[in-house]
Order: structure tokens, then sequence, then C-alpha cells
């Protein structure tokens, strides 16, 4: 007879004090940014508990953004997402991790599936079959996913987000970027919803027009002298740049179809990133570099870039954000009314603050 795993926070923390806890495994499999937003509160629990053992469990494609991590004992990982934990293709996983003796889960989500992997596997997890804890837009992911564990002993407030890159990486990325003297700025126009473009009742959400990239590209190499990078993360993105390149007169570079990592060391090696609302605003914000980060239906509350050298651009009007909600706004007017010569003022004058400040240093 299988036995009901210990849910109560104030005995798994106990247990953690003790030493009893040893070998444990965090659970986040979904997109790329979401498994960043939740580095700052695995990063706590490791400092925390640093004779645990974590091994963490991703999809495949998400595992290169937490290769080199040090507060990682291991890494597994499945084809699929949270609600496929307990699917028929997840049999060899749970097999691996039975065979691992795990401790405690964490919940790094709060999926349903995720509370009932671990009652199937009888861990120790830290909420309740289902509860959903502080999901809200007026709170950061990065908040939520710390609230989520706190109650085992994180103190203070949740770190950077953190992503490591191997120098190999570094060397690679150079090869793709063109050589000359201007700032690198590189630009990722896509997202998630380049593949789905209409929601709604023909809701635009999170795009910024084509149009408006393939001006500010022009005025970033024309008015900067910039080195622009394209940068799209995968085919569909990747035609959806092509377009807007298409419309430049002067043809910029389009990283396409690079590994993960040597795609994240672009934008370590970039002077600035300006994107949307997407998983690669999280990358620059991981990696601690300047970025315009340009909003409209979203909030910034809740998925906003976590780092102190980002500027968030955005029209402030009545009806924004919307998250994409119950709303007949055909032409987009929050992202279409953020014009190209706004974000190109924004980037020369953050550029020279920041040429200002190492000038300042150096001296």
């Amino acid at each position: 007879m299988s036995r009901r795993p210990i849910t109560d926070p104030e005995q798994i923390r106990g247990a953690l004090e003790e030493g009893r806890i040893r070998r444990v495994l965090a659970v986040r499999a979904s997109r790329l940014g979401d498994l960043l937003m939740a580095t700052p509160a695995l990063h706590a629990f490791h400092e925390r508990n640093p004779a645990a053992e974590i091994t963490f469990l991703t999809n495949e494609y998400s595992r290169a953004f937490l290769e080199n991590d040090p507060d990682i004992h291991e890494l597994l990982t499945f084809k699929g997402r949270e609600r496929d934990l307990l699917t028929r293709k997840a049999a060899p996983i749970r097999k691996q991790v039975q065979e691992r003796k795990v401790d405690l889960l964490l919940a790094l989500r709060p999926r349903k599936e995720i509370g009932a992997f671990a009652e199937k596997l009888e861990i120790p997890y830290v909420y309740p079959l289902g509860q959903r804890g502080t999901d809200s837009d007026d709170v950061h992911v990065v908040q939520q996913t710390w609230d989520r564990i706190a109650p085992l002993g994180l103190s203070g407030e949740p770190g950077p987000m953190r992503l490591f890159l191997a120098e190999e990486d570094l060397r690679s990325a150079r090869q793709v970027i063109p050589d000359g003297e201007g700032p690198i700025i590189l630009l990722h126009p896509g997202g998630d919803d380049t593949k789905r473009l209409w929601l709604w009742r023909g809701v635009r959400k999170r795009i910024w027009p084509k149009t408006h990239w393939a001006e500010l590209i022009q005025r970033l190499e024309g008015g900067l002298g910039a080195r622009v990078l394209v940068s799209s993360g995968n085919a569909l993105e990747g035609r959806w740049v092509e377009d807007i390149l298409g419309r430049v007169p002067n043809r910029a570079t389009h990283l396409s179809g690079l590994p993960l990592r040597q795609f994240c060391a672009a934008f370590e090696l970039s002077d600035l990133v300006i994107t949307g609302d997407t998983g690669p605003l999280h990358i620059a914000s991981a990696l601690g570099r300047p970025q315009l980060c340009l909003f409209g239906p979203t909030a910034v509350t809740y998925t906003g870039p976590w780092n102190d050298k980002a500027r968030v651009l955005r029209k402030e009007i009545p009806c924004s954000p919307c998250q994409g909600k119950k709303t007949r706004c055909r032409q987009n007017v929050c992202m279409e009314e953020l014009s190209p010569s706004q974000v190109h003022g924004e980037a020369r004058r953050y550029l020279e603050e920041l040429a200002s400040r190492a000038e300042a240093l150096s001296s």
C-alpha cells in the first residue's frame, strides 16, 4: 500500500536542517525564460542546504541552459513538459528518479502534474496537490517561484538569474559576429506569437511590426554605425527575420540555427540587446546585459526583465497591459505606437551613458 508523502514545509525544513534530506529533485520543464526565472530560488536553496545534491529534471532542449551550473549535481531530461510526467512516454524517467531514491521534490512550478508525479513516486514535496500559490500578474514569476519554496528557510529577496557559459561558447559566437568598430546590437524580433500571430478575435499580442524592426535596423546602422545582429530561435522565426531583413538595404547579420549555448554567447558579446517579451529577453537578463525591452499587452510586473541593466519601453495607454484577453484590438495599438525613432533614441542615449561610465571607471 502506497504512503502519502510529506507535504508539510515545517517537517521538510526540519529534515533538511538535520541532514536527513540529501537527494533533491528540482522540476521545471517548460519554456526557456521560465526555466531561467527559477534559478534564483534554486541557488538560494542550495546556498542554505549545500550538503543536499540537486538533480534537475527538465526537457532536452532546456538542458543546455543548466550545464555548468554549480548548484546542480546532475541533469535528467525527457521529451515533454510537466504535463507529460505521468504519461507512458515518461515511464523511463520515472524509473530513473525511483532509482535515485529522492528525498525531496522541489516543484518550481505549481502544476498539478508535478504534485501527482511526487505522489506516485512517494516523494516529499512542498505544496499540496493542485495548490497554485500566488500566481498573479502583479507578482513577478521569479518572486512567485521563490515564494513557493521560501517556507523551506529562504530569507531575503531573490537574486539575479543565472546562466553559465564556457569560453568555448564565447569563441564559437565570436566567429559569427562581423568584424568592425561600431557597437554590437543584437535584436530578437520573434517569439511564441510569431507562430500564432492572431489570438482571440484577431488580437496580436507581443509582436512589434516588421516595418518597425526594419526601420530600427536602418537607424542603428546609419545613425550609430552599429554592427546589428538579428537572431531567430527556430525555422519559423527565421522566416520572420528574413522578411524583415528583406526590407533593409544593407542587410544585417542573421544569427540562425545556432546551438543554444552559442546563441546565448552572442547575447553575452553584445553591447546592447533589444527584444520584445520573449525568452531571449530573459537570456540577456540572466547574463546581466544592457537591454531595451519592448512591452505592450503583457505585464512588466509579471514577466519583465529581472536585470538592473534593463530598460522597458512601452506606450502607457489605458487598456495596457491587457494580456491579450477579452479585447478586439486588431491593430495591437500598444505595440504599433511604440515608434522606431523612440527605440533608436533610447538606444543612442543608453550607449552614450554606458560609454561615459566606462570612461569614468578607466580614468
